[in-house]
């Protein structure tokens, strides 16, 4: 009884290291992306998620008091004293880095968020366009 549990016991441990090879296989030959992005810019908030494993982040236009944007992060001052970052460096293209990155500060302008130390006030007729 005691050599046919540890069979099962081996053939599990057996499998349970064929699985995780193949994992890394796929890791190493790009069939599975750790980087992917999702930035989600709406009229209510903004939501992003920089990598597969990582949770969705999402933060509401009312609660984000300034906004500092620097080539490798955009910087979150929230209304409470807090920080929140987005690292444009853990997005692979830089292309769509700069992309997030102009399309945030003019959002951010959009709803008269200060940006870079710089408060813009920008009519109601503008920002609706």
């Amino acid at each position: 009884m005691l050599r046919q549990e540890a069979r099962w016991l081996w053939g599990a441990a057996a499998g349970i290291i064929a699985l995780v090879g193949l994992y890394l296989v796929a890791l190493g030959t790009d069939k599975v992306s750790l980087k992917n992005v999702f930035v989600a810019i709406s009229p209510n908030k903004i939501s992003y998620r920089l990598n597969f494993y990582s949770r969705e982040h999402s933060l509401d236009w009312r609660s984000i008091a300034a906004m500092q944007f620097s080539d490798q992060c955009i910087i979150f001052d929230l209304q409470g004293g807090n920080q929140r970052s987005l690292h444009l460096a853990d997005i692979e293209s830089h292309n769509l880095a700069s992309q997030v990155a102009v399309n945030l500060q003019l959002a951010a302008l959009q709803h008269n968020i200060t940006v870079n130390g710089i408060r813009f006030n920008v009519p109601g007729s503008i920002a609706d366009l």
